[in-house]
């Protein structure tokens, strides 16, 4: 399954358990596209998909 990590976000630990930071990871899979249909894609253009990871290695060629 072909993964991209889109966004990776740092904030403070509201809860004292001796770690400073929660990191929050935002990600692209390819079974994320297969719930999008090719209406839905075809708003966006190549290079948009591209920045996604979503063209050759992110499943859609």
């Amino acid at each position: 399954m072909a993964i991209q990590i889109e966004q990776v976000k740092l904030s403070k630990n509201p809860v004292h358990t001796g770690e400073s930071l929660v990191i929050s990871v935002t990600i692209v899979h390819h079974g994320y596209l297969s719930k999008s249909t090719h209406l839905q894609l075809s708003d966006y253009t190549h290079g948009e998909l591209k920045e996604r990871g979503m063209t050759d290695q992110g499943g859609v060629t």
